[in-house]
């Protein structure tokens, strides 16, 4: 019976490491969509901004705030 208990025990375990695991890479995988779709917003309207003199601080300003964002899901993997 304590065998049974065990096997049954250790099952669900394994089921709940199976499932941590794949919260875990379904997160990755929106953050990296998230960043993907920030960076596609945010870069044509900083290459707009870059041709007048005004706006230049702002595009450059722009394009790095898109690149931290993309890059943030990999910094905390690390």
């Amino acid at each position: 019976m304590l065998q049974i208990a065990l096997i049954i025990g250790f099952g669900a375990l394994c089921i709940a490491h199976y499932l941590d695991l794949l919260h875990v890479a379904l997160i990755i995988i929106m953050q990296v969509g998230t960043s993907f779709a920030v960076l596609a917003m945010a870069i044509p309207m900083a290459l707009n901004s870059l041709r007048v003199a005004s706006g230049r601080q702002r595009g450059y300003l722009e394009i790095v705030k898109a690149v931290f964002i993309l890059a943030t899901p990999f910094l905390f993997r690390l």
